[in-house]
């Protein structure tokens, strides 16, 4: 679900020319909302980044 998430979020800033900065999680938006559990949003960014490369 990780890729698949990584992938989509980088599909998704290269269609629109944004970069991995573009891209928040739940938490970032609306408070109280929870994002999944098991990675930040810090590594998927890099994740996002690296995969834009």
């Amino acid at each position: 679900q990780l890729e698949a998430i990584e992938r989509a979020a980088a599909a998704l800033c290269r269609h629109h020319g944004w970069n991995e900065r573009s891209v928040i999680g739940h938490l970032e938006w609306q408070p109280g909302k929870v994002d999944p559990r098991g990675f930040t949003m810090a590594s998927m960014r890099e994740r996002i980044r690296d995969r834009l490369k």
